[in-house]
């Protein structure tokens, strides 16, 4: 996998919610080290202080043997949806990969 160090976060953040998407990037990815070359996350705040499900994320995953897989949530609660993202992130690219091996 690509460093955590390497990941473009764009949006809004904080040291505690970059740890996070670190953390839970690492963790998705860590067995598919040497295969992504590139991870880009956004978050944002679509409804601005009016509340509700206003967190939008979006993950962005660049492969070197595969299309790029792009994974999007949107909820109340930044730090749920990173971890919903990630769980996503690790099944999709671990699919990708794989069809990408039997081709």
């Amino acid at each position: 996998m690509t460093d955590t160090q390497n990941i473009n976060i764009t949006g809004i953040h904080s040291d505690a919610l970059d740890q996070h998407i670190k953390d839970r990037l690492h963790h998705a990815l860590n067995q598919h080290e040497g295969k992504v070359a590139s991870l880009d996350v956004s978050l944002r705040d679509i409804n601005g202080p009016r509340g509700g499900e206003d967190k939008q994320l979006r993950i962005i995953v660049g492969l070197r043997a595969c299309p790029d897989v792009v994974i999007e949530e949107t909820g109340e609660d930044a730090y749920s949806i990173i971890s919903i993202a990630a769980d996503r992130v690790k099944q999709t690219v671990g699919r990708r990969l794989a069809k990408a091996k039997t081709r």
